[in-house]
């Protein structure tokens, strides 16, 4: 029966713990998780299938993918007269309890015929509610559906098969230096442990180990429309993969709230980086990129 689990991230801390757990320096693995939000860059997705897959093939442990599923009011088709109206029903129905504000807002969904579909990706659910991912920890929702739900359900599930033992352990990627991001599950279903931080490794360290093992540093997970990205990072973004960054624009001036809220929570808009990014003046903030330190505070599953 199985008892501990790698919450896989695709980044350096998580492939770190991979190769410790090779050499038996950590944990023994029964499999590694990774949750799939559908939006990774790339380069992820390609050094999962090169390089972190034949590990585990020759670990003997089974490499899960676990992907949302989520049934969400799809507002993607109202016309502006429509989205108008919608608008104005969510502004006034925001001061309502939070059971309240479901019931209310359902019913009025009805009443304007608006469908309820099924989506089983991140990028899915942004397009069919028009509302990009927030920085705010107090609106924060990407995470939580597209990566905590899904290990969960996978998780309830085994244990109900038998696969599972009651309490299983999740072992997350957060590195020595990272003390302020770890946390505590708000559910039962497991509990997590910090391997990095009992061997006091830092993310620094963890590079060192990589390249020592003969591997190359994996490259920086997250999505791709993620809005902790700082400007050096979105221009990175749309000189590798031009494809991404046009439709990164496209998810953000289609949110409800464009051009208040969008994808760039210190201001601006993606299309006026497009449009100025080689201007160094405004490109720098005090000669430094204003969000180069930002990194997603969603313990153990973003970015790591």
């Amino acid at each position: 029966m199985k008892s501990t689990f790698l919450s896989y991230g695709g980044g350096v801390q998580t492939f770190c713990l991979l190769l410790l757990a090779e050499e038996g320096k950590i944990s023994r693995l029964d499999e590694l998780v990774f949750a799939d939000t559908g939006a990774e860059h790339p380069e992820t997705y390609e050094h999962l299938e090169k390089v972190v897959k034949p590990i585990c093939k020759k670990m003997k442990i089974k490499f899960v993918t676990v992907r949302m599923k989520k049934i969400v009011s799809d507002i993607s088709r109202l016309n502006p007269e429509e989205t108008l109206e919608y608008k104005k029903m969510f502004e006034n129905t925001k001061k309502l309890s939070r059971n309240k504000r479901t019931i209310k807002r359902r019913e009025e969904e009805q009443k304007m015929k608006i469908p309820r579909v099924m989506v089983t990706s991140l990028r899915d659910t942004i397009v069919k509610r028009r509302i990009v991912p927030s920085v705010n920890p107090s609106s924060r929702w990407c995470t939580s559906i597209s990566k905590l739900v899904p290990i969960q359900q996978y998780i309830v599930s085994s244990k109900k098969n038998g696969e599972y033992v009651e309490q299983p352990i999740a072992l997350i990627g957060l590195s020595a230096d990272e003390m302020d991001r770890i946390y505590k599950p708000h559910h039962s279903e497991y509990v997590v442990k910090y391997p990095l931080i009992g061997l006091k490794m830092t993310r620094q360290d963890c590079i060192v180990y990589i390249r020592q093992r003969g591997y190359s540093v994996p490259p920086k997970s997250g999505c791709y429309f993620c809005p902790f990205q700082s400007k050096t990072q979105w221009v990175k973004l749309m000189r590798k993969h031009q494809d991404l960054f046009d439709d990164a624009i496209k998810l953000e001036e289609a949110d409800l709230n464009f051009p208040t809220y969008g994808l760039r929570p210190a201001g601006g808009t993606l299309r006026e980086i497009r449009g100025r990014w080689k201007d160094q003046s405004w490109f720098a903030v005090n000669g430094k990129d204003e969000g180069e330190e930002m990194a997603c505070e969603q313990a153990g599953y973003c970015g790591l």
